[in-house]
């Protein structure tokens, strides 16, 4: 590990990572870096992940956030979702389709309104 910073904005530490052939195991980066900086395991968010050319290397990132309420305030909700800390909404492509090309339609304030009747129809069919 190396390039630990903290950031106050963020409330979280950052560290990027050079790895020698470690494949798919980030649970037991996510073990090492808990001993090293003993922290929370939920705390500790590990991504982007790049192989070398030629293999047996891969570098990656890791935020190590205060708490677990500043890591749900700031880090994004794709990683969230990997996380484990939030579920994904399902809805069909087709209905992503049609709400978007509903919302083309209608300019301003508008768009609010059809955002509001479209979650109606959909608490509806649930």
């Amino acid at each position: 590990m190396s390039g630990r910073r903290f950031s106050l904005l963020l409330l979280c530490f950052s560290a990027s990572f050079f790895l020698f052939s470690v494949g798919g195991a980030t649970l037991l980066l996510q073990t090492q870096v808990q001993s090293v900086y003993e922290c929370d395991p939920q705390t500790i968010v590990l991504f982007g992940f790049r192989n070398k050319f030629g293999g047996g290397r891969s570098t990656g990132f890791c935020l190590i956030y205060d708490s677990l309420e500043a890591l749900k305030k700031f880090e994004p909700k794709h990683r969230q979702i990997r996380a484990g800390l939030i579920k994904k909404k399902e809805t069909s492509r087709k209905q992503i389709k049609e709400q978007k090309n509903r919302m083309k339609k209608v300019w301003g304030l508008g768009r609010r309104v059809i955002k509001k009747k479209a979650r109606r129809a959909a608490a509806m069919e649930d």
